[in-house]
């Protein structure tokens, strides 16, 4: 009954900006182009502005990320969040 000795459990968080990145769907692109130009990253922002703190622990998932990935789960009929 010693002491165990401990193992480097390595690192748990990986920076986006590390990530490979893929090709994207023509349809998603389309999409993103779409609510690009109707601006609304900005209009979605300004409505969930009063439920965000100005700072308290890692930042969230900007508001617009959500409802893009509800649409994904829609399109690609994956039932759970």
């Amino acid at each position: 009954m010693g002491k165990r000795e401990r193992q480097d459990q390595g690192r748990f968080w990986v920076a986006t900006s590390e990530l490979p990145v893929g090709e994207a769907r023509p349809f998603y692109s389309k999409v993103n182009h779409i609510l690009d130009q109707k601006g609304f990253d900005a209009f979605v922002a300004e409505l969930c502005r009063k439920f965000y703190a100005d700072r308290m622990g890692r930042p969230s998932l900007t508001p617009a990320v959500y409802p893009r990935l509800m649409m994904i789960g829609y399109f690609e009929v994956i039932d759970s969040e």
